[in-house]
């Protein structure tokens, strides 16, 4: 086997024990985001508010968080 072969093997044997050891690193840092990424949010919305159509708290809205609607007409708006 020439050096350079070798070497190469080396580096994957190196390569593949590190790996488990940064996605561990990975998934712990995915865990601790998970409970401030949960935290659902209260959206406001109406024609006194910064959120004036009920599309657009749509588009914003994450997973989990709630949108308050004013009452009121809001004519030609749709949301899916």
């Amino acid at each position: 086997m020439t050096t350079r072969i070798l070497i190469c093997m080396l580096a994957v044997a190196l390569a593949m024990l590190l790996t488990p050891a940064r996605q561990h690193a990975d998934a712990t840092r995915a865990r601790e985001a998970i409970p401030e990424a949960a935290q659902p949010t209260m959206l406001h919305m109406g024609a006194e508010r910064k959120l004036k159509r009920p599309s657009t708290a749509a588009k914003i809205a994450r997973d989990g968080d709630i949108i308050e609607i004013d009452t009121g007409a809001y004519d030609g708006d749709a949301a899916v």
